[in-house]
């Protein structure tokens, strides 16, 4: 490696970017990939390759890494160039372009970004889908066939597949010497005798989305007449090709791969179809018996009889993986088994993968446990124990399952990746190492071990939350391709402090296969700079706030001695004082404080208080609507003159509806409405004007009407003396003056003496 390349690493590994992470997680992805750097000014320069990369450009690793985009792609033009800089500077997330490399290979490109300004990932593939055109010709087919390492193969959209072009490739792969002979035996057989039978059912539900979604993309191991199999990666579109819906098929060799990952772990028994070990247990006695084991080396940990407790703590502590052994031993507990089982038709059972040691190395191990329930005291609970080497398949499954989950982790800096089996209730880490992607049991996905887990390292104020997000009864499942996000504060372990996590659960769907994946981050730094931005914003508004509320105040006041001042002239108007106003709204405030502590349910707080007493001054605007000959009539009022009076109360309520609403509504009218139209409403429905009765009076109103004909018959009027206040007290409680709700009845008493003083000091400030 140049000295300037491996400064450019080093540079990388300080901005953040886990390099060593990024080779292992597309090391063996066969999707060609490629890492550059710019900084938007200079070239993009390549950092890392992954073996596709290398097959499709025709170039090494040695040959790339170090190099300019510019001298790898002479051709590309600068605007190819200023498409790449906009992903790599975060001007946008992705942009795809096709391009002729020097070696006049056509490349389709997508540039994406990594979150980190200056990188940028560029996933490639061979054709464009422009080129899959009706325009095409035979020989068209066979110059793009050239530029896959795994062949072109084009067909008919539907059964039987008939072969429309397959490049030479391809059908040499397969055992053939000419397309001819190929073509032959496709019709004796099919395209799916070609296909290991596994894989065969996944091949032909990826082509029912092939129909659904006009693109397929698969791995899947390919037969040759040979009997031997060969790896390759499929991606497929439909096209139209002179007029006729036609499936293109592009293959890329991956066998060297695949037996890359394979060969490391090849199985030293052959226990693919059949289990090494099988024995039962008397659940009542505790003692295993050994039914069938195969005679190999690595099963005569497994004596013919035994105690089952004994043995389960020697085989986790010299067979099973460290990081299983915990785990494991709460799988194997019998009565971990009957508490966890899956029970069906009166049988219980349940199967859980685990790595065991194999001489020198683990390999996966799938165990299988069941019981059938007895059904009599009589009837013994046996338990069947059985295990099967899982350890190729799992790593084949695995490696294709979790790539798309790996890469995705990788791309968005995710700190640790985890699967949540909500049928078997168990969460699981998945790693990449060595011998390729793996998944870890971590926890059972129990309220107990959620709980357990929130005490240790969740914060105090957020464990509720947590254990509520993730309880296995009612975690909240995300849409295919969305994503759900909780934030935490965590710490490793007791000793440390306490720092916000990002928790990000997203659902993948993998051959059929629904993955529930739990994505980990650290967001501490980004998050106590958000809280410190938000507690200044809020610190801002919160001042604006008492700006915008001194104002408000200002206003209130000013509308409150407006209205003041309108009713005042009101009375004036009447040949009355304008204290009637002042005292009404004095009274009011009065009976106001006995109701909060007689009658609670109202819920008068201070606010309701000040809003009711204000718009009391509205009782009587309406009578500015009355002629003058009847509002200062000295005598008593006709029938007719009577009903016109009677008309104040509306008009004052519609006036009241035109005033900006200065006080707190208790409906879309607010109070100044119901008192100016309902405060003439007797309890027994002989008020005006629309004659309710009882509670169908507006609180307010019924308060201000008291207020009202107290102040009325204690004041001097045109039309007759004064009253003592004794004799007005006695003529209210009597029901001489109309009926009350003996709630507001109970209010006036309590408040007698109160109403008598401020009668008083309103006398007094007269005489002065």
């Amino acid at each position: 490696m140049n000295s300037k390349l491996e400064q450019i690493r080093a540079e990388a590994e300080t901005d953040g970017l886990n390099l060593r992470q990024i080779e292992l997680g597309y090391d063996r992805n066969p999707i060609p990939f490629a890492l550059m750097r710019t900084d938007g000014v200079q070239d993009a320069v390549f950092l890392y390759v992954n073996p596709a990369f290398e097959v499709l450009s025709g170039l090494s690793a040695d040959r790339l890494m170090g190099r300019s985009y510019r001298a790898v792609f002479a051709a590309s033009s600068e605007q190819e160039r200023e498409k790449l800089r906009r992903v790599a500077t975060g001007a946008c997330r992705a942009e795809t372009h096709s391009l002729l490399d020097t070696f006049g290979r056509h490349m389709r490109l997508e540039f994406f970004s990594f979150d980190i300004c200056g990188y940028v990932g560029c996933a490639a593939q061979v054709v464009s889908q422009q080129q899959l055109s009706k325009h095409l010709c035979l020989e068209d087919l066979a110059n793009i066939g050239e530029l896959v390492n795994g062949g072109l193969l084009v067909t008919t959209a539907g059964e039987p597949h008939q072969i429309v072009y397959c490049s030479e490739e391809l059908y040499r792969l397969v055992g053939h010497e000419s397309l001819a002979e190929f073509q032959e035996g496709v019709r004796e057989r099919s395209l799916f005798s070609y296909i290991h039978a596994s894989d065969v059912q996944p091949l032909r539900d990826q082509i029912s989305e092939l129909v659904r979604r006009e693109k397929m993309h698969c791995i899947l191991r390919v037969r040759a007449l040979s009997g031997e199999y060969t790896w390759l990666s499929v991606q497929s579109k439909r096209a139209i090709f002179h007029g006729k819906k036609v499936a293109v098929t592009i293959t890329h060799n991956i066998n060297a791969e695949m037996v890359r990952i394979t060969r490391a772990h090849k199985l030293l028994v052959n226990t693919t179809a059949q289990y090494y070990a099988a024995y039962y247990v008397d659940a009542r006695s505790g003692i295993y018996y050994n039914i069938q084991q195969n005679l190999c080396e690595y099963a005569a940990e497994i004596t013919p009889t035994g105690d089952y407790a004994s043995w389960i703590i020697s085989y986790a502590q010299n067979y099973i993986h460290p990081d299983d052994a915990a785990f494991m031993m709460d799988v194997l507990s019998l009565s971990a088994f009957v508490k966890n089982a899956e029970r069906v038709d009166g049988q219980l059972s349940y199967v859980r993968q685990y790595r065991r040691k194999f001489g020198d190395r683990y390999e996966w191990v799938e165990v299988t446990m069941s019981m059938r329930e007895p059904k009599t005291a009589e009837e013994e609970p046996i338990v069947i124990c059985t295990f099967r080497n899982i350890h190729q398949d799992k790593l084949i499954e695995d490696e294709k399952r979790y790539m798309e989950v790996f890469s995705y982790a990788v791309t968005h800096s995710y700190e640790s990746v985890l699967e949540m089996d909500l049928h078997n209730r168990i969460l699981y880490e998945i790693q990449y190492g060595e011998s390729g992607l793996f998944r870890l049991p971590r926890y059972d996905m129990t309220i107990e071990s959620v709980h357990r887990y929130a005490v240790v390292h969740i914060h105090p104020d957020d464990m509720a939350r947590f254990v509520r997000d993730f309880h296995p009864d009612t975690v909240s499942v995300p849409e295919l391709f969305k994503q759900v996000q909780f934030e935490y504060r965590r710490r490793p372990n007791c000793d440390s402090e306490y720092r916000w996590c990002s928790y990000t659960l997203r659902r993948f769907e993998q051959a059929g296969h629904s993955m529930l994946v739990l994505f980990v981050s650290d967001i501490h730094e980004a998050k106590t700079r958000h809280q410190r931005e938000q507690s200044c914003l809020q610190h801002a508004v919160l001042e604006a706030e008492n700006r915008v509320s001194d104002k408000n105040r200002q206003l209130i006041s000013y509308y409150g001695k407006t209205i003041e001042l309108m009713s005042s002239m009101v009375e004036y108007r009447s040949m009355e004082s304008g204290e009637h106003v002042r005292r009404i709204k004095d009274y009011t405030k009065e009976l106001l404080k006995a109701a909060v502590e007689l009658f609670p349910e109202q819920n008068l707080d201070d606010s309701k208080i000040h809003s009711i007493t204000e718009a009391s001054a509205l009782h009587d605007v309406g009578k500015i609507g009355v002629p003058d000959n009847i509002l200062l009539k000295p005598a008593r009022l006709t029938k007719e003159e009577f009903e016109v009076m009677k008309q104040h109360t509306v008009i004052g309520a519609d006036i009241a509806k035109e005033i900006p609403c200065v006080t707190e509504c208790a409906d879309e009218s607010g109070y100044g409405y119901e008192i100016a139209r309902y405060h003439h409403e007797r309890y027994d429905g002989r008020g005006y004007p629309e004659g309710l009765r009882g509670d169908e009076i507006p609180f307010s109103a019924q308060i201000v009407a008291i207020a009202d004909v107290y102040d009325a018959l204690t004041t001097v009027r045109v039309y007759k003396d004064a009253y003592s206040t004794d004799e007005a007290f006695r003529m209210i409680m009597d029901g001489e003056c109309g009926a009350f709700s003996p709630r507001m009845l109970r209010c006036f008493e309590k408040v007698k003496d109160r109403f008598v003083s401020i009668r008083q000091r309103y006398s007094d400030e007269a005489k002065t």
